[in-house]
């Protein structure tokens, strides 16, 4: 799936039992951080790996533009 670079790549998700996903939107799956599938969380959780992985993501797509010698 491709997405804008306007489109975060990961958001977060309520599911039936009122907890809370953090979803890949690129692999199209639940996220995972260190090796842990990011499902069942409590939602301030949630967003705090959701913000964590979007601030990697950023990083690791500005360092690979600028090592192409494209600017972000």
């Amino acid at each position: 799936m491709t997405y804008e670079k306007s489109h975060a790549r990961y958001v977060c998700m309520l599911d039936p039992t009122n907890a809370w996903t953090v979803w890949d939107c690129e692999m199209e799956m639940p996220a995972s951080l260190g090796g842990e599938h990011l499902i069942g969380r409590p939602k301030e959780r949630a967003e705090a790996a959701c913000a964590m992985l979007e601030l990697i993501h950023q990083s690791k797509s500005a360092c690979l533009a600028c090592m192409a010698g494209v600017p972000s």
